[in-house]
């Protein structure tokens, strides 16, 4: 499948996870009451009214272009399994500039390793991917660019790396961004 067709797809895929699991700028964030999903037997946490994120306060950091973002709540999303996810993660804050939200999506797309970040803030929307082609890493967006490894690693409970977005809309400049959360312990239904 050529890359050029694929990342458009993917970006659309992206954008339907945004909408469905972004910030409705209200309160502290949903509440949360606890589940068990049946295929994991992981806690899941669903959304109500009021009240704050299962991962709530020191959350981690981004760092876009030099401006450092401190998150205030993290949500490990339910995945679906059948879109190839692994891990889908959400990082959130606000400052006097607004809102801001770091996606970031582990996941397998035609039997290769893939990797989105994305992020939604003062800057604007941007989107990255990357794709393990046999031992090579190689930018999804133009299937050439060869990247320096995974642009996200999940090691000792952390969820940190660093990559070049593009703007969604094509108007803007590459921001580079650099990143580490914690990853949370229980799930959370994002949709």
């Amino acid at each position: 499948m050529n890359a050029r067709r694929v990342a458009p797809t993917l970006v659309v895929l992206f954008a339907l996870v945004v909408v469905g699991c972004g910030d409705d700028g209200g309160g502290d964030g949903p509440t949360t009451t606890a589940a068990t999903t049946q295929s994991t037997g992981a806690s899941v946490t669903t959304a109500a009214s009021g009240g704050e994120s299962p991962t709530s306060g020191d959350a981690g950091t981004a760092t876009v272009d030099g401006t450092t973002y401190s998150f205030r709540d993290l949500y490990l999303c339910e995945f679906d399994e059948e879109l190839g996810f692994e891990l889908e993660l959400q990082a959130r804050g606000a400052t006097d500039g607004g809102a801001f939200q770091l996606d970031l999506v582990i996941g397998s797309f035609a039997g290769s390793p893939f990797h989105d970040v994305s992020w939604f803030g003062p800057e604007g929307i941007y989107s990255g991917s990357g794709m393990q082609v046999g031992e090579t890493w190689v930018n999804a967006d133009d299937g050439m660019t060869q990247l320096d490894g995974p642009p996200i690693s999940t090691d000792g409970g952390v969820a940190s790396g660093s990559a070049t977005l593009t703007d969604v809309t094509e108007s803007g400049d590459p921001i580079e961004i650099s990143f580490s959360v914690p990853i949370p312990t229980e799930f959370f239904a994002c949709r």
